[in-house]
């Protein structure tokens, strides 16, 4: 994105889907459940959008590439750590989960094959 002239926010997502689809792929290789798809679990995907935009911030200043590398580095390890330390979490829809639905289909009897 960068390379492409793309604006700072495209930049950033592509960023955060590189590392997102990055550890999809670890998880799913090592056989663990895919972290990001359990939005209850720690953040993962906010960190790592807000951390390719701290680089290409750092980057706009004309920083040199390790003080990019760095400062990306550092936000994303500093957000999560954040989240980890205070059970920050995205919100979850808890209702869809824990709620009885309302209208179960039962099976009726067709007769059929019933003695």
């Amino acid at each position: 994105g960068i390379r492409a002239g793309l604006p700072w926010y495209t930049s950033s997502f592509c960023g955060m889907m590189s590392a997102c689809f990055g550890g999809l792929l670890r998880d799913v290789v090592s056989r663990h459940p895919v972290r990001i798809m359990h939005s209850h679990a720690e953040l993962y995907a906010l960190p790592a959008y807000v951390g390719a935009a701290a680089y290409c911030a750092v980057r706009s200043l004309g920083a040199p590439l390790g003080m990019r590398i760095a400062s990306g580095f550092v936000t994303t390890i500093a957000i999560r750590a954040w989240a980890w330390r205070f059970d920050v979490r995205l919100p979850v829809l808890r209702s869809v989960y824990q709620e009885k639905p309302k209208f179960v289909k039962t099976p009726v009897a067709t007769g059929v094959g019933q003695k």
